[in-house]
């Protein structure tokens, strides 16, 4: 972002700096249109900048280095919002598409295990019998920590989870639940019995996560 509004400045305003005091709503809205039209940056691209240059601006109000915001009447376009789960009626095909192969409904079967838990493919490669627990009512729950993030997470084990687990009990190897295969290999899968549905659209193994936030 710096190297940006320093090439714009230069650009546009022939000097190799100005006084932060000078900071307008024009300046703003001439550097969104260099970003889009000179640079060619995505929509996305440019609401990402200018959300860094606003935390400097709001960083220099609090200061009192700036005494108004030129961002206050500053509107940007707002790049579209792409939809990262899956319909409903996506995933109601995913799980009762019959497939032939052993590796590839594995797959499928840890996909929809991970959307009915949202646990992430690290996890569920450490996903093992010391993270199940038991609660007084009888349910069972999840309990681990993210390796991404070292926060702990609860997570009621459904019925459609629960059956997963049971179905590959037999097949576990020390006290890891399941054997995942390579992340590359699942979404290769994945695209295999997307084709089986009739789903145009990629789908990718980190997609079961906001299927879990959006759908479960």
């Amino acid at each position: 972002v710096y190297k940006q509004t320093v090439r714009f400045v230069q650009v546009h305003y022939g000097v190799e700096d100005i006084p932060l005091r000078q900071l307008e709503l024009s300046f703003i809205e001439k550097f969104d249109s260099f970003m889009r039209v000179e640079q060619r940056f995505t929509a996305h691209t440019v609401s990402s900048y200018t959300i860094i240059l606003r935390k400097i601006v709001r960083r220099a109000i609090s200061q009192g280095t700036l005494q108004k915001n030129p961002f206050a009447t500053y509107i940007p376009e707002q790049p579209p919002r792409q939809r990262r789960h899956m319909t409903q009626e996506a995933l109601d095909k995913f799980m009762s598409v019959s497939i032939a192969s052993k590796r590839v409904c594995h797959t499928r079967d840890m996909f929809i295990f991970a959307t009915f838990t949202g646990l992430a493919y690290a996890d569920m490669c450490n996903l093992s019998q010391e993270h199940i627990h038991k609660e007084r009512n009888g349910s069972l729950w999840i309990k681990i920590k993210r390796q991404k993030t070292d926060s702990l997470c609860n997570i009621p084990l459904l019925d459609v989870p629960l059956q997963i687990m049971e179905k590959y009990k037999s097949e576990r190897k020390g006290s890891k639940i399941f054997n995942m295969i390579a992340l590359s290999c699942m979404n290769i899968n994945l695209k295999k019995i997307a084709k089986l549905c009739g789903i145009e659209k990629c789908v990718t193994y980190h997609q079961s996560r906001h299927n879990f936030g959006t759908l479960i």
